[in-house]
């Protein structure tokens, strides 16, 4: 499998989902949230928690690459 390609397509995906939540959040334009509602706090952990696992096995599949 070709490694740096499969890293690099799924960091441009990754990168794209953050900012697509960050947009729903109204993120992009520093504006700052105290506190989400109910709905939205379920449907942005919704979105980041299988995010975060694929972004755990991207690093891995980083650092497998790194020579050391």
């Amino acid at each position: 499998m070709d490694w740096p390609l499969a890293i690099e397509r799924n960091r441009e995906r990754l990168l794209a989902v953050i900012v697509a939540l960050m947009a729903s959040l109204g993120l992009i334009n520093g504006y700052r949230l105290t506190t989400l509602p109910h709905f939205l706090y379920r449907r942005t952990l919704a979105i980041l928690l299988p995010a975060e696992a694929a972004l755990r096995r991207l690093i891995v599949m980083a650092a497998d690459q790194l020579e050391l």
